[in-house]
Formats: structure tokens, C-alpha cells, sequence
């Protein structure tokens, strides 16, 4: 009779467990409690690794904004890891799924924007190490989002836009309420001038679990005394536009269900969205918010509410303006973006054809006092313009190619919307269009498209609508192909 060996335990809670005690340890070190986040990551993962791969990309790219950003080695955060995870799975799917085809507009769009940033790194690189720094964000972001577009494009178009979106809106109603967890223990405003905390451990904690001192940022005569930055750990201006283009999607959602208790849910889980992004302070996100719901709600809802729908949306926003903290640090002119916009064009006029490379703004910036003494003051940081801030580090023909590929987006999110209205999936492809046009708004006064933990919505959003494009022009040549036999 034949022994058998005996079966040895999994691994995987060994590990999990491990991963647990370290988190912990890290977290008392460096008062860093966000670290607690990993060993949820690790179980999250664990579990995705047991569903197929359409959902495991679909959750794990929706879950990217949950890890907070801590530098690693070799230029690697903890952030990195999700969306690296997602990436693989998305090429496994691709291969499995015999690799589909982007549109080929945006399939040549993505091949200039990585060759183009190729010979930006060559040429602003100095040396082979320098090189590769440049290289690292230049060429891997075009080859991260073309994974995360053609996979989201090739899920939609085979299993519906649902299987992308869903997991998204329901990520950021997880991430708002954490946010709005974290502020609970932070006073709105504190009055009068404060120039440093009552307490910097106090402070450290805080931000380290969603809440940033705000003892810097002017409403009038009062200062922010706290700002809600999320799980992010990194300005609230992150968090902002992570809701942005988010927000648009989970409403989408509360209006495609058919069941009141779970559009209740939906809708209670929008509004808390809404509550976490006013507590963010962020200036930009009012505006590309507004834009983002009216877009959204023009084509997700009944053709006789659109005149309402748009009403509603003028007086809620002149009704904004009467909150005098909201009315103060709209017209606060002390962080004036015109300044950054015109010492980021001088740059990309000084360096056109590759720009400067990834990573040398602000040091060429300082280097030259031609791009410091704008007419409109002193520039204290990068650009606050994605756009600007592409052509003046990568040049002219990256910047045209994200144009391109933005624009198209639109084009594509603009058809969708429009032909689906009154579908079952119509309210979720607007809100997918109108997220991505909020995004692209307050990417005018934020350099968005190059901070990838809020990018990877735009562009696996942007495939969930190239991929629902594709899946109605084959439903639009079947009748002729029938016909044809």
C-alpha cells in the first residue's frame, strides 16, 4: 500500500500573519497607522487571488487609492503595489483573451506618448542612473495606463461596464466614509493665526490616518485648522480629485438601481462622497464636481428633468457662494495658479521638443530666474497644470498625444452616453463620462495626470468607455451581418 505524504499547511496564513505583526510594529514606530492598512490588503489580495481575473483587475485597480504613499527603495511606494498587482493581472487577461485592440487612434497615441518619453530620459538623462530616474515615471506611466485602458476596454466590452464600475463607486464611498472617520476627531476651523500645532504628535497621527493640518491655508481671517486627505496620505488636493471623478459614477449607480432600498444605500454613500470633498477645502473640486454631476445627470437621467437638473445645479451653486468660508477661499487670490502657469509655459518654450524630463521641473525652475520672476509674483511649485506640466517635462509630442487621448476619451464618453440613454447600463456609462470630465477640469489647476494614484481612475474609466463603444458597434453590424446571409 502506498503512503502517502502528509499535506503540509498553506503558506498563505503564515505569511498573512507576519505581515500582520510587522504592519503593527511599523505603525507604533513610526506613528504611521495607515500601516494597518496592509495586512487588510494582504487578506483583500489573498481572497482576489481565489476570483477570476476580470474581477480581480476590476477590484484591485479600484482599490489603488486605498494604500497611502511610503517611499520604498529604488523610487517603489507602498502605493505601487495595488496597482502593480492590477497591471499583471490585466496582461494575464489580455493574453488569455488573445490580446483585443484599442481603438487604433488611441493604440498610436499611447506608441508616440512612450517613445517620445523614451527620448526625453535619453536625452535630459545624465548618465545611465539619471536615465533611468527620468525613465522610471516617464516611459512606466504610458505603459501602465495603456494596460489598465486595454484591459478596462476589453472587460466592457465583454461582460458590460458594471463589471468596472461598480468596484470603483464602491471603493470611494468606502474611502469618503474613512475620511469623514478621520476628520470626526479634527475641528473644522480654528480661529485666529497659528503658526505651529499645539501638539506635532498629535498632528502626525492625525494626517498619517486621513487629516491634514490646514494651520497654512487662509479662509479670510480664519485659517483651516483640518483637511481631509483620505487614505492617500499625501495633499488633499489628491483626495479631491479622487472623489471628482468618482463621485459622478457611484450617483450613476443609485439611479440604475431598481430596488429603493439599495438606490437608498447607493445615494446615502454619494452624499457622504459629497460631504468628505467640501472637507477637503479644495477650490477646484467645486467647480469640476459641478461640471462632472451635470454632465453625468444630463444623460443618466429622464430627457424632461435635464432644464431642472441644470437650474438646480446655478442655484446650488450661487447658493455656495453665500458660505463665507466657502466664498473666501474661492476668491482667495494668495495661492494664485497664474504665476505656476506661466513660469511652467516658459519652460516647455525654453525646452519644446522633449522638455525637461520627469522629475527636473522644480530644479530647473529654481535654476533660472527667467521662470521665477513671472508677472504675476514668484512661483512656489510645480505647475498645477497637468497639461503644462507634461510639455514643459516630457514636450511637445507627449503633451499632444495625452491631448489626443483625452479629447478622445470625451468624444467617446459623449457618443456612449448619448446612445445608451435609458438603458440598463446608459446611468453608469454618463457617470463614467461625467468622472472623467471632472477629472480633466480640475486637471487645469492640478497636475492630476501625473500623480497615478488618482490617474488610474481616468484611464480605466476612459477604457470602460472605449470598450462599451466597441461592444455597441458590434451589436450595430450584427443586424447587418444577418441581413448579409
Amino acid at each position: 500500500m502506498a503512503i502517502r505524504a502528509p499535506r503540509l499547511p498553506s503558506p498563505e496564513p503564515l505569511v498573512g500573519v507576519a505581515v500582520a505583526i510587522v504592519a503593527a510594529g511599523g505603525a507604533l514606530l513610526l506613528n504611521r497607522w495607515t500601516l494597518l492598512l496592509v495586512p487588510l490588503v494582504w487578506l483583500a489580495v489573498a481572497l482576489l487571488s481565489r476570483a477570476p481575473l476580470p474581477q480581480r483587475f476590476a477590484w484591485l485597480a479600484a482599490a489603488t487609492v486605498l494604500m497611502p504613499r511610503y517611499p520604498l527603495r529604488f523610487g517603489v511606494s507602498v502605493d505601487d503595489l495595488i496597482p502593480s498587482a492590477a497591471a499583471i493581472a490585466g496582461v494575464v487577461l489580455l493574453a488569455r483573451w488573445g490580446f483585443p485592440r484599442l481603438p487604433r487612434w488611441m493604440e498610436a497615441a499611447f506608441a508616440v506618448w512612450l517613445v517620445a518619453a523614451l527620448a526625453s530620459a535619453v536625452v535630459n538623462g545624465d548618465g545611465p542612473a539619471d536615465m533611468l530616474r527620468i525613465a522610471a515615471p516617464g516611459v512606466g506611466r504610458p505603459v501602465f495606463w495603456f494596460v489598465f485602458a486595454a484591459t478596462s476596454a476589453a472587460i466592457a466590452k465583454r461582460l458590460g461596464v458594471r463589471a468596472i464600475l461598480l468596484p470603483i463607486a464602491a471603493v470611494a464611498i468606502a474611502e469618503a466614509v474613512m475620511a469623514l472617520g478621520a476628520y470626526s476627531v479634527c475641528g473644522e476651523i480654528h480661529l485666529g493665526e497659528v503658526s505651529r500645532p499645539e501638539n506635532e504628535s498629535v498632528w502626525e497621527a492625525r494626517r498619517a490616518i486621513g487629516v491634514e493640518q490646514g494651520a497654512g491655508t487662509n479662509v479670510g481671517e480664519q485659517r483651516i485648522r483640518c483637511r481631509a486627505t483620505g487614505t492617500l496620505g499625501q495633499s488633499s488636493n489628491f483626495l479631491a480629485a479622487f472623489l471628482v471623478t468618482t463621485l459622478p459614477v457611484a450617483a450613476a449607480t443609485a439611479i440604475a438601481r431598481r430596488q429603493r432600498v439599495q438606490r437608498a444605500w447607493w445615494a446615502a454613500g454619494t452624499v457622504a462622497m459629497a460631504v468628505a470633498l467640501v472637507l477637503t477645502f479644495t477650490r477646484a473640486s467645486l467647480i469640476a464636481v459641478a461640471v462632472a454631476l451635470i454632465v453625468t445627470l444630463v444623460f443618466a437621467a429622464p430627457r424632461r428633468a435635464v432644464p431642472v437638473i441644470v437650474i438646480a445645479a446655478i442655484a446650488l451653486g450661487v447658493a455656495s457662494m453665500t458660505i463665507p468660508q466657502i466664498k473666501r477661499r474661492l476668491t482667495d487670490s494668495a495661492n494664485d495658479r497664474r504665476a505656476l502657469w506661466w513660469s511652467g509655459a516658459a519652460i516647455f518654450k525654453d525646452h519644446p521638443l522633449l522638455g525637461v524630463g520627469y522629475g527636473n521641473y522644480r530644479e530647473v525652475q529654481l535654476s533660472n530666474r527667467a521662470y521665477l520672476d513671472t508677472p504675476y509674483g514668484e512661483p512656489t511649485s510645480t505647475a498645477h497644470n497637468g497639461f503644462i506640466a507634461i510639455a514643459a517635462e516630457g514636450g511637445v509630442f507627449q503633451v499632444a498625444a495625452v491631448l489626443v487621448l483625452a479629447g478622445g476619451i470625451m468624444v467617446l464618453g459623449w457618443r456612449g452616453a448619448r446612445g445608451t440613454r435609458g438603458t440598463q447600463g446608459g446611468a453608469l456609462i454618463a457617470g463614467a463620462f461625467g468622472g472623467c470630465a471632472g477629472f480633466l477640469v480640475q486637471n487645469m489647476t492640478n497636475t492630476l495626470l501625473l500623480v497615478p494614484t488618482v490617474a488610474t481612475y481616468f484611464w480605466v474609466m476612459g477604457g470602460a468607455l472605449a470598450g462599451a463603444a466597441a461592444a455597441s458597434a458590434d451589436r450595430d453590424r450584427e443586424p447587418l451581418q444577418v441581413a448579409a446571409e
